[in-house]
């Protein structure tokens, strides 16, 4: 039977891992979510609210408020990565695009893992979401580097070529331009030899 000094510490306790929890969602940079899979409930930090540009206010803890803002071209692919993470135990780890309040997408990476109930059936989903819109920025303009570059060496006459030597001591030709075959009449393959 318990006393009232049994509730009151395990009510102290409670409190305390809440605290904790609550510290935990600040003091990292990820959004972190929870969905109960019996109800459809759903509940997102204040960090993963300030990603997308919301208030607490503005949030309805249903799992529909999640697929409602996926950008048209993801939702087909984040619904069977969550079913398959569901169903089968695939790793939930996927990057999408989900629409800020102020309309524009913002590319995301996100990890989740499920909490199953004493009979193994799933109850719980719980996660993180990374605002991931450097790095895309950063493969987008490296790409596009790419691009001017394999252009612009394309269309200059003579030989551009990347030659490297990697610490072990091994060498390969990394690129060679469409001038080094005219020039040398060899492909990379060949000269490498």
């Amino acid at each position: 039977p318990m006393n009232d000094y049994t509730k009151d510490f395990e009510h102290q306790a409670l409190a305390e891992l809440a605290a904790r929890l609550k510290l935990t969602y600040d003091a990292v940079k990820e959004g972190i979510w929870d969905w109960d899979l019996r109800d459809n409930s759903l509940e997102w930090s204040d960090r993963f609210l300030e990603l997308l540009g919301l208030t607490r206010a503005d949030f309805t803890p249903e799992v529909d408020t999640f697929f409602n803002r996926l950008h048209p071209d993801d939702k087909a692919v984040v619904q069977q990565a969550l079913s398959d993470h569901v169903e089968n135990g695939s790793p939930y780890d996927i990057k999408y695009r989900i629409r800020h309040e102020h309309g524009h997408y913002l590319p995301v990476h996100a990890l989740g893992q499920t909490l199953r109930g004493p009979e193994g059936k799933p109850v719980r989903m719980v996660g993180s979401v990374e605002d991931i819109s450097d790095q895309v920025a950063t493969e987008q303009a490296l790409d596009a580097s790419e691009t001017r570059f394999q252009h612009l060496s394309a269309n200059i006459p003579g030989a551009i070529f990347r030659y490297l030597i990697h610490q072990d001591g091994s060498d390969e030709i990394e690129y060679m331009s469409p001038g080094c075959l005219d020039i040398w009449e060899h492909d990379a393959a060949t000269i490498q030899g």
